[in-house]
């Protein structure tokens, strides 16, 4: 997800002052045979249920930045129920098991979802996206039309993005972590806590954010790939726009509390996506972890409303 900023400011500190702690290439890189292919990569994914009918297309997830399939268990199994169709969270390109490549852009995430659906033999699918995994799936649903049923953005953008974006930040924080590979994981993310606690206040993201540590081989790494991500930082940031437009309906889903979807940016949106809907629920960024129950109301309504 993009992650609102708690920024390091408030704290009397920029990002360069972050205590340098000797980070091993191997724990910011995650995986050393990085793909210097431009081509599709085979996304990791987690799938619940099956669809109740043969016309039903399935639902495809993507989470944001610095997420994983797994940030979306509870809610994938809610959809399936309550919806009936199969859905299939999925671990975008550098991020959780999916692989690790020097490139990284939303017309290559795009890539990705049209080579998983190709290969699933799925004629069409609905998409869901938060955030960096929003506009990765307008990118699918402008560039492959044809492939998209209907689409539902939660608290993104394509015109513009928030004012209070840290990710780079976080990034920068991930950079001076080092971890004594001696250490058993739970006790590694202790102390990796323990050294973010300074910078991020907020056990919530600090919680989240460790979730890509994890131990492979003996070794310590982030899940994420830190380097291609800071790399492609803009490529994150500025979302292609063209003269392109998905006719399909579209709900957007934002939350009250944040700015990543503005209201005056609904015109504009609109150019794009003309059958768009705009809902609000009373959130921040992370509108469907802090109104599941909501959130599933909304989205499920729509899956199942008819595209006429």
């Amino acid at each position: 997800m993009l992650l609102k900023a708690y920024t390091f400011c408030n704290f009397g500190r920029s990002c360069a002052q972050v205590r340098k702690l000797h980070l091993p290439t191997s724990l910011c890189n995650g995986r050393s045979n990085l793909s210097m292919e431009t081509g599709p990569v085979i996304m990791s994914s987690n799938e619940y249920g099956v669809s109740s009918s043969s016309i039903d297309y399935p639902v495809l997830i993507m989470h944001g930045v610095l997420g994983s399939k797994n940030n979306w268990n509870s809610l994938a199994k809610a959809l399936n129920k309550d919806t009936k169709r199969k859905v299939i969270a999925l671990d975008a390109r550098n991020h959780g098991d999916s692989p690790h490549t020097a490139e990284f852009s939303y017309d290559l995430m795009a890539m990705d979802v049209i080579y998983l659906m190709d290969q699933r033999k799925f004629n069409k699918a609905c998409l869901i996206g938060h955030s960096m995994g929003g506009r990765a799936m307008m990118r699918v649903a402008l560039s492959y039309p044809e492939r998209v049923e209907k689409l539902i953005v939660v608290d993104i953008s394509p015109i513009q993005i928030s004012a209070t974006l840290v990710i780079e930040k976080y990034l920068d924080l991930f950079e001076n972590i080092t971890i004594d590979d001696n250490l058993p994981l739970s006790q590694g993310r202790r102390l990796a806590d323990q050294l973010m606690n300074e910078y991020v206040p907020e056990l919530d993201i600090r919680q989240f954010l460790l979730s890509n540590l994890t131990k492979v081989n003996g070794k310590f790494r982030w899940k994420a790939n830190i380097t291609s991500l800071k790399n492609s930082f803009e490529n994150i940031v500025k979302f292609p726009l063209t003269t392109e437009v998905y006719k399909n309906p579209v709900l957007f889903v934002g939350g009250t509390k944040s700015d990543y979807l503005k209201v005056e940016d609904q015109d504009r949106i609109l150019k794009y996506f003309p059958r768009a809907q705009f809902e609000y629920l009373p959130a921040g960024h992370w509108v469907h972890a802090e109104q599941p129950v909501a959130f599933l109301k909304l989205s499920a309504e729509f899956i199942k409303s008819s595209n006429e």
